[in-house]
């Protein structure tokens, strides 16, 4: 260690004066010593808080990954493709054979080609809404569209059942015991099918 005044050799590091021409030692190194601008401690840990928008990501997430009503969301949406997909196609068939249906077996208020050109876009909407159900299955947020497309299934079973049956004079859709238990049958899955989203709807407002 060397004197800054005279530059002599000080072998003491932590003498106060220097032992050849007396300056005091400490206010020379206080004089040497750069100015630091004094750091702040790290953040703890524990102060950390997550934005509101985390917290609800982290909620929905958790929500996904326990999406109480995926089960029957799978199983009610792949039975209403399989279903309404084989009902298009068939439907369709006899749509296109409908003239020979009027002729062969007349109905009263509604011709064959209305009745299963009705029940083709039916079927396409059952189909739309099984494809909705599978895809979002583990998506609560999306349970409240899944609902109204159930409701709305219900609403259309029950209708067209009640309306064709009228129009065609009881045929096929006949409001007596196999009527009954057609609509009954036709009721199942979209049923089903709204207990699944309602049960993710319910988790979807419980991450809220």
């Amino acid at each position: 260690m060397f004197c800054s005044s005279c530059g002599g050799s000080i072998s003491n590091k932590n003498a106060p004066f220097c032992t050849n021409c007396g300056v005091k030692l400490n206010a020379q190194a206080n004089e040497n010593t750069p100015n630091v601008a004094p750091q702040s401690p790290p953040p703890s840990e524990t102060s950390y808080r997550p934005s509101y928008a985390q917290q609800m990501l982290a909620a929905q997430m958790a929500a996904r990954a326990t999406a109480p009503g995926k089960n029957f969301l799978l199983v009610t949406g792949i039975l209403i493709i399989v279903f309404s997909a084989f009902g298009i196609l068939s439907n369709m068939a006899m749509f296109l054979t409908s003239g020979f249906w009027d002729d062969f077996l007349p109905t009263g208020n509604m011709s064959w080609s209305t009745y299963y050109g009705v029940a083709i876009v039916i079927g396409i909407y059952e189909l739309i809404m099984g494809i909705m159900g599978v895809a979002n299955r583990t998506k609560p947020r999306v349970a409240g569209l899944l609902m109204v497309l159930a409701i709305v299934a219900i609403i259309i079973t029950v209708v067209w059942s009640i309306v064709s049956s009228i129009a065609l004079d009881g045929m096929l859709a006949g409001l007596g015991i196999f009527g009954i238990f057609g609509i009954g049958f036709g009721l199942i899955l979209p049923i089903l099918y709204l207990v699944g989203a309602s049960k993710n709807n319910q988790a979807n407002r419980s991450s809220f």
